[in-house]
């Protein structure tokens, strides 16, 4: 009957197993095992029956090479280095988050940087349209006269005033429109007159358009006056009477002229612009996406009479130009209108440039983690001192930088070797650089206390556990 043996791994007590069994697994001289009959735990180099199986142990793994030396110019110092690991997989995911983070927060200032440019060069654009309509100038008038039509009225103010001295003829408000004025005849208009429009830059993007329309027109005085014509005779051929005469009143077409070349063609300021009412037109239409011109309250400067967003005439005879023998009428009709900013659709193209951009560099991550599957698994790697558990005097710690290589360090019996190291193969091979040789190895598993590796070059294993958090080791660091 085979005798059977326990032993220790760490604090674990392993077995029972075979003296077979013991060599595939491997021990190291220092392990310490147990078989009935032993008072004791001994170690295994002092236990006869398997002192055979220790001498026939391979040689150190190949993945340290004890003829490489440690560079004494470092004076590196005999310590007990720690057990206690390091999460760098929360770490790293961490680092990770937060890189993605400032990452999103750049895309989002490169997003805001870009649609404040394409703002300002649109702010540009619409304010170079208006300065085109003005051409230097701070007011522009222009209009349109055409031929009037309507018809004439005779008024009984002839009979009103007669007899009556100035002081006791009616002036209050009730009375009809052309009482106040002395109109003997008025000209109610029923189409046609003028149209004149004034736009007016009064601040920065701030205009007023004010649109004076022709109305009802009256003569002051009647069409015939008392006069001796000389004689004639009455319809039954008697005696002699006094006849009319004709007053010499301007046709109603030329009043309207001439009121239409007084606030144009004769305006003493100079900002009659002949040709620019389609541009005086055309104004209150500009936008382009991220500015229009709208009717709005005042925000930022208006004419020194009106503070609302539009005004108007109280009536359509409330207010006229006067001429010794007649008045015309007209109305005004005045709007304030504002460059105003178009905050949705600038809302909405940086949404849309941050939305495609963002979703560009979601993808790009994603792609990234299905092109390397392990590459969250193999942080398990990291921040841990593993142990080879056939050669407990064999350590393997793996060192991770985000923006460096990673590195090694290996340590067999206080000796120390470092290099780099690189995770290749979509994550399934590690490539461990010392300086004159490389070595590859598959991982076939990796846990969070257990790690299996196997030698691309000779297809051994390996097979190492993360030391305990109360257990030390004497290193050189």
């Amino acid at each position: 009957m085979n005798k059977k043996f326990y032993y220790l791994e760490g604090k674990e007590q392993k077995g029972p197993f075979s003296i077979e069994e013991l060599k595939a697994i491997g021990m190291s001289p220092g392990t310490l095992v147990w078989s009935e009959g032993m008072e004791n735990w001994q170690k295994a180099k002092d236990v006869q029956e398997l002192s055979d199986s220790l001498k026939k142990l391979p040689p150190p793994p190949p993945i340290f090479e004890e003829d490489k030396k440690i560079d004494e110019s470092n004076n590196e110092t005999v310590t007990q280095i720690s057990v206690e690991d390091n999460n760098v997989k929360f770490w790293a995911i961490l680092k990770i988050c937060i890189s993605n983070f400032l990452g999103v927060c750049l895309i989002g200032t490169l997003c805001f940087i870009n649609t404040e440019n394409k703002k300002a060069r649109l702010k540009s654009e619409i304010s170079g349209r208006v300065n085109n309509i003005f051409n230097g100038r701070s007011v522009i008038i222009d209009g349109e006269n055409y031929s009037v039509q309507g018809h004439l009225k005779n008024t009984n103010y002839k009979n009103i005033s007669s007899g009556k001295s100035k002081n006791e003829l009616p002036t209050d408000l009730f009375f009809p429109w052309w009482q106040n004025e002395k109109l003997y005849t008025i000209f109610e208009c029923s189409n046609g007159g003028f149209t004149i429009k004034r736009l007016s830059k009064v601040g920065e993007d701030s205009y007023d358009l004010e649109v004076t329309e022709s109305g009802d027109m009256g003569y002051r005085k009647p069409q015939f006056s008392r006069g001796i014509t000389g004689w004639s005779y009455n319809e039954n051929g008697s005696g002699n009477i006094y006849g009319d005469v004709k007053s010499d009143r301007l046709p109603v077409q030329q009043y309207y002229n001439l009121a239409y070349e007084y606030y144009t063609k004769n305006d003493k300021t100079g900002t009659y612009s002949p040709g620019s009412l389609n541009d005086i037109n055309r104004f209150i239409n500009l936008n382009n996406e991220y500015f229009s011109i709208d009717n709005i309250s005042p925000t930022k400067a208006t004419s020194s009479n009106h503070f609302a967003i539009s005004w108007k005439s109280l009536d359509s005879h409330s207010g006229g130009l006067t001429w010794d023998d007649a008045k015309l009428y007209y109305t005004l009709e005045g709007k304030h209108y504002e460059v105003v900013f178009i905050q949705d659709r600038y809302n909405y193209d940086l949404l849309v440039l941050f939305g495609i951009i963002s979703g560009i560099f979601i993808l790009t991550t994603v792609v990234f983690i299905v092109a390397k599957p392990k590459f969250f698994r193999n942080f398990l790697l990291f921040g841990k001192k593993w142990r080879n558990v056939s050669y407990q005097e064999h350590l393997l710690i793996f060192e991770h930088y985000f923006f460096k290589p990673n590195s090694f360090v290996q340590i067999w019996n206080n000796k120390v070797l470092k290099g780099v190291m690189k995770i290749t193969d979509k994550g399934n091979t590690i490539n461990l650089s010392y300086p004159d040789s490389e070595h590859f190895y598959k991982i076939e598993k990796v846990e969070e206390d257990n790690l299996t590796i196997r030698d691309l070059k000779d297809g051994k294993t390996f097979l190492f556990e993360r030391m305990g958090a109360k257990q030390n080791a004497s290193t050189i660091i």
